[in-house]
């Protein structure tokens, strides 16, 4: 994915969960895949880790997009 790309999710998705009342930390560390298909508006994937220690994380996962990420739906059209 192109660095624009992933600027554009990160702040899309940063109004659509403050939208719906998250309130996300000061840096979160983001991570956007588009799981190498190159379409992230149909497959893509957001992922906010809110907290990494040795015995705890918390993750809030964004699904983008209509394909439900299913191995049969990749390379189908």
């Amino acid at each position: 994915m192109k660095r624009s790309e992933i600027n554009k999710a990160i702040s899309t998705s940063k109004d659509f969960f403050e939208k719906n009342g998250w309130v996300l930390p000061p840096n979160p560390k983001w991570d956007i895949t588009d799981f190498g298909l190159g379409d992230f508006d149909k497959i893509g994937l957001v992922l906010i880790n809110f907290a990494e220690e040795v015995e705890y994380c918390e993750k809030l996962f964004l699904k983008v997009g209509d394909k439900s990420g299913r191995n049969s739906d990749v390379g189908r059209g």
